[in-house]
C-alpha cells in the first residue's frame, strides 16, 4: 500500500467507524444478558468470582476491539477483537431454560476460538498474510464446529439426574464412545493449538525490527493462552486432581485477558512514539540536509533500513541522495512506500517498512515533516541559484569546482 501524504495532517487519515461503535453497544448488550443469565440459572450455577472473571475478559476483548477500530478503521484487528468477544459468551446460553438455546450454546461455545486464532496468525495488520495461515484458520473453525458436533450427537453421553436442559440432536449416546470421542477431540485441540503457535513463532523469526514489535502483543499474549488450552484439554484427558478442575474456569479468563491488555499497552506506546515528531521538526530546523533528513526520520519511525527516493524532474523516475535509479517497493512484499507532495505535485518517497502502513497517523505527521524539510531545500537551492546567476557565475562552475577539490 501506498500513502500520499500531500500538505498533510494526521486528522486527515483518521476517520469514524460507525461499526466499532455498534459492535461496542451490542457487545457490552451481550455481555450483560450472558452476566444475567449466569446469575440468575438455577443449574449449575458458577461462583460469582469466576462469573466475574469470566464477563471480564469478554468485555476486554469488545472494548479493545472497538478502541482499535476507533483508533485505525481500516485495519480488520478491532473486528476480529470484538468477534472474540461477543462469541465469548455464546457458551452462557446453556444457563438459560431454553433447550434449544442450550443447544446452540453446547455445539457453538467453542466457536470464538477459531476467531481467536484468526487474530492471532492475522496480528497486526488484521490479515492472513500466507496460505499456511489461512488453512489453519479454516481448519481451526470446521474443527472447533465438526469436533463439538460430532461428540455430542453421535457419541454423546447417557442422559443423566440433571435438571439442566439436555442437547436436541443426539442421535447416539454411549458412555465408552464418548470417553474415546472425547479424547480424540482433546487431543486434536491441543494440536491445533501448537501449530497455531508454531506459526506465530514463524512470523517473528521472519519480521523486521519493526514486525517483531508490533507483534510482541500476539507473543506474550500466546503463552499464557496457549496454556489456558493446554490445560483446559488435560484435565479432561487425564486423571487430573479436583483443586486443578477447580481452577481451570478462573485461570481461563485470566489467560485470555492478556491478549486485550497488551494490546492495549501497545497502543498507549503507538500513541507515546507519536510524540517524537515534535523533536523531529525542531531538529530538522537546526541540521537541515539531506543525510540528517534520512537519519532524522529514520530514529522518528524507528526503522534503521529507511530510505528517501527524489522524484527525478518532468521524469517519471526516482533516484537516491547520491543521484542512483530507485525503484519503489511493489504492492507484495515486506518494503512499502509514502508519496510527499508539496504545491500539488510529489516531490519525493519514503521507502520504509510495511508494517508502519497499519499506524497511517504517525506515518503521515512523519511525512509532513518530511515534506516540509525537502521543501525547505529546494527553497535554499533556488536561492543559491539565483545568487549564482546573478554573480554571472555559471553553476556547473561551482560543481565543476567542488569535485577538483576533492
Amino acid at each position: 500500500m501506498a500513502l500520499t501524504v500531500p500538505e498533510a495532517s494526521p486528522g486527515r487519515l483518521r476517520g469514524i467507524a460507525p461499526p466499532a461503535v455498534g459492535l461496542l453497544v451490542s457487545g457490552l448488550v451481550i455481555a450483560g444478558l450472558a452476566t444475567a443469565a449466569r446469575l440468575t440459572t438455577s443449574a449449575n450455577r458458577p461462583t460469582d468470582i469466576v462469573t466475574a472473571l469470566h464477563s471480564a475478559a469478554g468485555i476486554a476483548f469488545i472494548v479493545a476491539g472497538a478502541l482499535a477500530g476507533l483508533r485505525r478503521p481500516r485495519n480488520r484487528v478491532g473486528l476480529l477483537m470484538s468477534f472474540v468477544g461477543v462469541t465469548w459468551f455464546i457458551v452462557d446460553l446453556q444457563f438459560t431454560p431454553s433447550t434449544i438455546a442450550f443447544t446452540v450454546g453446547n455445539l457453538l461455545g467453542i466457536i470464538y476460538n477459531g476467531f481467536l486464532a484468526y487474530l492471532v496468525l492475522a496480528f497486526p495488520s488484521g490479515r492472513l498474510q500466507r496460505a499456511a495461515d489461512r488453512v489453519i484458520v479454516a481448519a481451526v473453525f470446521v474443527w472447533m464446529l465438526l469436533g463439538n458436533l460430532l461428540t455430542e450427537t453421535f457419541f454423546a453421553p447417557p442422559p443423566g439426574p440433571s435438571i439442566t436442559p439436555h442437547i436436541l440432536l443426539v442421535a447416539h449416546a454411549d458412555a465408552i464412545q464418548n470417553r474415546v470421542a472425547n479424547g480424540v477431540q482433546f487431543s486434536v485441540n491441543m494440536l491445533v493449538g501448537s501449530l497455531v503457535l508454531v506459526l506465530l513463532l514463524g512470523h517473528w523469526r521472519s519480521a523486521s525490527h519493526l514486525g517483531r514489535r508490533a507483534l510482541a502483543p500476539a507473543i506474550w499474549a500466546s503463552f499464557p493462552i496457549l496454556a489456558v488450552v493446554f490445560g483446559l484439554n488435560l484435565v479432561n484427558l487425564v486423571s487430573s486432581p479436583d483443586w486443578l478442575k477447580a481452577s481451570l474456569p478462573v485461570l481461563t479468563p485470566l489467560g485470555l485477558l492478556t491478549l486485550p491488555l497488551a494490546f492495549l499497552i501497545g497502543l498507549v506506546r503507538t500513541r507515546l512514539s507519536r510524540l517524537s515528531v515534535g523533536p523531529l521538526v525542531v531538529e530538522l530546523q537546526e541540521a537541515p540536509g539531506q543525510g540528517t533528513l534520512r537519519d532524522a526520520l529514520a530514529r522518528a519511525l524507528d526503522d534503521p533500513s529507511l530510505a528517501i527516493a527524489y522524484r527525478v524532474p518532468g521524469d517519471a523516475g526516482w533516484v537516491d541522495a547520491d543521484g542512483a535509479t530507485v525503484a519503489l517497493p511493489e504492492e507484495q512484499g515486506v518494503r512499502s512506500f509514502t508519496l510527499l507532495e508539496r504545491g500539488g505535485r510529489t516531490v519525493a518517497a519514503l521507502v520504509h517498512d510495511r508494517v508502519l502502513d497499519d499506524d497511517p497517523a504517525l506515518i503521515a505527521s512523519v511525512s509532513a515533516a518530511a515534506s516540509l524539510a525537502l521543501e525547505n531545500e529546494r527553497l535554499e537551492a533556488e536561492v543559491f541559484l539565483r545568487y549564482l546567476l546573478a554573480a554571472g557565475v555559471h553553476p556547473f562552475q561551482v560543481f565543476r569546482d567542488r569535485a577538483a577539490a576533492f
